[in-house]
């Protein structure tokens, strides 16, 4: 039964599409194709076009809009829709159903905020929740509760190194700046703590930071994160990570994150359009190594179908977006 709640906290729900693997279309971070600009929830309109245009297999035009293009929102309002069912080998059920919406003036100033039924026993929560200003250029400044920024924020929850600090649901109380330049990025957040902290009895105050370089054409981004945080005895640790993203050709595309507790390295290859498949190795430094391949299929806007296969047991997840 513990080893089933581990894989449960472990597995669960992400929000959105949110590849780091994009690096391979030319979109060194996140910010072109999500509101939030470290990545993850609601899409910009731009971010819809980009399902079709180059990420799934087949589409029609105009399918990748809310509700296949049938709702119509103003420019001030965006919305997404996730719904994500999960098959183990013992069980299955639905591991999110969650609303967010993003409401704006004039693309500048932003309200959001997610709120959704999550995990087996269908518990209740908000999860994200921030206001934010923007320039579009350069700067980002964003308060409220989300992930600060720090190393690959990949999609897939079963990669260990997310379980720690970046699981979801452990969402903190953050105030970040982000600032970018033409070749790099630079971001910084302080944080306040975990809306659970007083009733589990931890501190998760500290900071963040996190520096990349993205040369412009390399199909390359990589740098530096620190992590900084008051444990539940009131001591203060830091981790700090080196990660990259590289893609030599449209088809191929690596990551790597380095951290001083654990490791992982992923190569996706695309076979076909929308088709790729994905081995992955981490290494948690106190325990053995462990090997996954995980294929995922983008057969057309709003579907995405993975299915990942681990030593001695495979999940499957089915994820439908508006």
């Amino acid at each position: 039964m513990q080893k089933m709640l581990l894989l449960l906290f472990l597995l669960s729900s992400s929000n959105g599409i949110a590849f780091p693997s994009n690096i391979r279309l030319g979109y060194p971070t996140c910010a072109a194709c999500h509101i939030n600009p470290t990545g993850g929830g609601v899409l910009t309109p731009y971010g819809r076009s980009t399902l079709s245009e180059g990420m799934t297999s087949w589409s029609y035009d105009g399918e990748e809009g809310l509700l296949y293009g049938l709702l119509k929102t103003s420019k001030q309002l965006d919305v997404a829709a996730d719904a994500r069912w999960l098959q183990l080998p013992e069980q299955s059920f639905f591991m999110q159903r969650e609303l967010e919406i993003s409401l704006n003036l004039k693309r500048q100033y932003y309200i959001v905020a997610s709120g959704g039924v999550y995990g087996p026993l269908d518990e209740q929560d908000s999860r994200r929740y921030y206001v934010m200003f923007t320039d579009q250029k350069s700067i980002w400044f964003k308060a409220g509760r989300f992930f600060p920024a720090y190393g690959i924020m990949s999609n897939e929850h079963f990669l260990l190194y997310r379980g720690r600090n970046f699981n979801q649901g452990r969402e903190t109380y953050n105030a970040e700046v982000i600032y970018r330049g033409e070749w790099f990025e630079a971001a910084g957040s302080k944080i306040f703590g975990h809306a659970d902290d007083k009733e589990q009895g931890t501190a998760t105050r500290g900071f963040s930071g996190r520096f990349l370089l993205m040369p412009a054409k390399w199909g390359t981004s990589a740098g530096v994160s620190v992590l900084g945080l008051v444990d539940d005895i009131g001591v203060f640790k830091t981790q700090t990570a080196f990660s990259a993203l590289y893609s030599p050709i449209k088809q191929i595309e690596m990551e790597l994150q380095a951290g001083e507790e654990d490791l992982y390295a992923r190569l996706s290859v695309e076979a076909y359009k929308g088709f790729s498949i994905k081995p992955t190795m981490e290494w948690i430094y106190t325990d053995k190594q462990k090997y996954s391949l995980a294929i995922e299929w983008l057969p057309r806007p709003h579907f995405d179908i993975q299915m990942i296969f681990e030593e001695q047991r495979y999940i499957f997840q089915y994820h439908f977006f508006l």
